[in-house]
């Protein structure tokens, strides 16, 4: 046994088996030491002895013992302040605590039992006895230690299992809303940005990073109760009658009934996109007259997106706008068909230009849509 002096009495410079356990053994009483090493030592571990407990935190904080034998009765630091400091360094939380203290002290077991000591021992020592309970608290160490690994990889496993079913949820909702778009070339890219530009308006606003995550999927499902409408008439080149008009409004009652009462978040926001995102905030929209922040947020977003983004596409019906009057018109719009703060925040993405002037070819704004857009949402601006 190497003893180098004589607060350490046995430290081997490395662990020669990572599965043999480590016994730190803090007594100021040298018979103690040796008793409790050469009990340690019968356990099948490996042993470091100290004096000193400064020099034992040391050691414990570099090799992270599996159990700590610790005398209540130490020089410098008290036996339970030296168990609470050891347990607090890394990677020895989970070290096991045995308290030496004298036969019949309750009181002394009852401050190693709040210092967070699994067991105490009687002092003067029985080695049987103690050769039993380092033998089973080293056990129960290495069965929590098993119950750890095992609990983290499930934890891993959990996750991953979550982020593929999440995966595989976004995938089937992006397919479900370009199944609304099949029939229109014009549109099929839409939904693509609808869910971009959504969430960017949903961070502007402050909405939380896991609604802005499910806004950006939910919204691509805004016009999936197109599905439900006859190709005449969606496809129709031209302007509608009062009752064509009508039978293409009912895609957002369509859309409600395919997405709702679903377990899963993102049908469910879904669902009231579809229903809400032609409501207007002065009330004058459908399908049911909603107004202002009666309106769901989710559809008040979607509604600017949406509308900005047919106005500056091509479409059956008419061509692309430039980006100077499809702004003007959000914001001559800004507080009767929109939310105002939607307004807003969309234009900020605008000026900034993490939303393009052209979708089709994802161009940045010019410096005149720029300094129209600036103007519009500065301070005292007549924007809302």
């Amino acid at each position: 046994m190497h003893t180098p002096s004589l607060a350490f009495e046995s430290h081997p410079s490395a662990r020669p088996d990572p599965a043999t356990p480590r016994v730190l053994v803090v007594s100021y009483q040298s018979v103690q030491r040796r008793t409790l090493i050469r009990v340690a030592e019968r356990a099948a571990a490996e042993v470091a002895a100290f004096a000193e407990p400064r020099e034992a935190l040391v050691w414990a904080a570099r090799n992270r013992p599996d159990l700590v034998v610790a005398d209540l009765e130490l020089p410098d630091i008290p036996g339970d302040t030296f168990m609470r400091r050891c347990r607090r360094l890394p990677g020895c939380e989970n070290s096991t605590l045995l308290a030496l203290v004298d036969q019949g002290d309750a009181a002394s077991a009852r401050r190693a039992a709040l210092a967070g000591a699994a067991d105490v021992a009687g002092k003067p020592l029985d080695s049987n006895e103690l050769e039993n309970r380092i033998g089973l608290l080293l056990r129960l160490n290495r069965q929590e230690r098993i119950i750890e690994r095992q609990a983290r990889w499930l934890e891993h496993g959990f996750a991953n299992a979550v982020t593929e079913n999440m995966a595989r949820e976004k995938e089937t909702l992006m397919r479900l809303a370009r199944a609304g778009e099949y029939r229109d070339e014009f549109t099929g890219a839409h939904i693509m940005r609808i869910g971009r530009y959504s969430r960017l308006v949903a961070e502007s606003l402050g909405q939380p990073a896991a609604w802005c995550d499910v806004i950006e999927s939910a919204a691509p499902m805004h016009d999936i109760g197109k599905i439900g409408v006859p190709d005449a008439l969606l496809l129709k080149n031209g302007p509608f009658s009062t009752r064509e008009r009508e039978l293409m409004q009912e895609h957002a009652i369509i859309g409600f009934n395919i997405l709702k009462d679903s377990p899963s978040q993102y049908l469910q926001m879904g669902a009231e996109i579809a229903l809400a995102h032609h409501e207007k905030f002065d009330g004058s929209g459908y399908p049911h007259k909603l107004r202002g922040k009666d309106i769901p947020l989710s559809a008040r977003i979607v509604a600017v997106a949406d509308v900005f983004d047919a106005l500056v596409s091509v479409r059956p019906y008419k061509q692309a706008w430039p980006l100077e009057r499809a702004l003007e018109w959000l914001i001559d719009h800004s507080g009767s068909h929109f939310d105002p703060d939607c307004v807003d925040a969309f234009l900020g993405h605008v000026a900034n230009g993490a939303i393009p002037a052209d979708p089709a070819s994802a161009a940045q704004p010019s410096r005149v849509a720029i300094a129209h857009v600036s103007a519009a949402i500065a301070p005292g601006s007549s924007a809302r």
